[in-house]
């Protein structure tokens, strides 16, 4: 354990998402091409910008949402959050990683690799976690033995109960989930081919604006001189729209582009919708804001279905691997959820209706949605009595000029 605890912190100069680590675990796509003639793995992948753009919206969001743990009640007497949390929910990666950037390798690794893995690094007297390393997918090899998953870090056998497996996307009978970037390989593979030809297209001029044409016989040095001096008078800025004159019986040819290869931005196009696709990533959120590539009739709508669809799968395996942390591996009173309050925070005038609907109907008091808000306590008893009801509560009583001595915003 100590060795792999020391390897987990010295992680390779590519961040641990690429297997230049010679103890590492290449992926069946390291090295080999597609059928577009170009490789793809992780690496590359993220070369892609709308790959690069999907996999940073969805990690962030993820990572960004705040943990908190509960405590279900006796005999069905609800939630209760625990406060201060536990280490494994309020610091689960020690002081040098916030919780934030730890899901999120995690996140990263589900959506290029397909499964995620941490080290137990250290627990508690009871047995329960309370420090996790997260650790390169490529560096783990699983394997399952008389029907139990046996774990290899750099080639050292590690204790099942030390290592914390999230998968994605899993077959009946797997071990690991499936590597969405080796299954989407040729999709990509035609995605890059086409960067790279557009690239070499402007880079290398491999069309040209027209032909100089002539009828005479011209030496292959007469002919250089005449290209480099049409260069010098009509290239540029400067020499822009200057009037073309022409002797010895030149004429020009303008070139027009193919039209397969005028078909190129459509090609990209619709490279980059089915990737949004395949990562379940509204367009508009990755600066595709095509007319025709609206989720909805509108944000709020839009911020639902990428919550409902996208982002509730990654929550959903993170909160259980949690859970089963907080439970010593099994089902108990303890578990973790995911704030979700951010993505779907509402207009102003919304969230105003909302909370008078909730206030009114006394399942919210005033002092939970002040909190809500991010405004401080009013430190009014009132105004924590769900029985009080807003409209009812006492004003607060007239100074000797007739004025009020306070104003109505405590009373929400």
């Amino acid at each position: 354990m100590p060795g792999l605890v020391g390897h987990a912190r010295s992680m390779p100069a590519d961040g641990g998402v690429g297997w230049s680590d010679p103890s590492a675990i290449p992926p069946n796509s390291a090295f080999s091409r597609q059928l577009a003639g170009v490789v793809v793995n992780e690496h590359t992948a993220l070369q892609i910008m709308t790959v690069m753009a999907c996999v940073r919206l969805i990690s962030g969001v993820v990572g960004g949402m705040p943990l908190r743990a509960y405590v279900n009640g006796q005999a069905g007497g609800g939630k209760t959050q625990l406060d201060p949390a536990p280490p494994i929910v309020a610091q689960p990666f020690g002081p040098g990683l916030s919780t934030a950037e730890g899901i999120e390798m995690g996140v990263i690794s589900l959506m290029l690799m397909g499964n995620a893995y941490y080290l137990v690094a250290d627990r508690d007297s009871r047995g329960t976690p309370i420090l996790l390393l997260p650790i390169p997918t490529q560096s783990v090899k699983v394997q399952m033995v008389r029907g139990a998953a046996t774990y290899k870090v750099n080639s050292t056998p590690v204790d099942p109960k030390d290592i914390v497996h999230i998968r994605w996307v899993t077959l009946p009978g797997g071990v690991t989930g499936l590597a969405p970037i080796e299954y989407a390989a040729q999709g990509l593979g035609l995605t890059l081919a086409a960067e790279e030809f557009g690239a070499r297209f402007f880079a290398q001029g491999a069309t040209a604006a027209g032909v100089l044409q002539s009828d005479e016989e011209i030496s292959a040095g007469t002919a250089r001189r005449i290209a480099h001096d049409f260069a010098h008078k009509h290239g540029g800025l400067a020499q822009a729209h200057l009037p073309l004159v022409l002797d010895s019986g030149l004429k020009w040819s303008p070139i027009q582009v193919p039209p397969d290869q005028a078909q190129f931005l459509a090609t990209r196009q619709f490279q980059r919708q089915e990737i949004e696709g395949f990562f379940g990533v509204p367009p508009h959120l990755v600066g595709d804001v095509d007319a025709t590539t609206s989720w909805g009739s509108g944000i709020q709508d839009q911020k639902m279905d990428f919550l409902t669809f996208t982002i509730s799968k990654y929550l959903t395996r993170f909160e259980d691997a949690w859970n089963r942390m907080l439970n010593g591996g099994g089902v108990g009173p303890q578990y973790v959820k995911f704030g979700t309050e951010q993505l779907l925070r509402m207009n102003t005038i919304d969230r105003y209706n909302g909370y008078l609907v909730a206030r009114s109907g006394a399942w919210m008091t005033s002092e939970e949605i002040r909190a809500a808000e991010d405004m401080p306590p009013a430190d009014d008893p009132a105004l924590s009595d769900f029985a009080q009801q807003f409209n009812t509560m006492p004003k607060p009583a007239p100074n000797s000029s007739g004025a009020s001595t306070g104003g109505d915003e405590k009373a929400l």
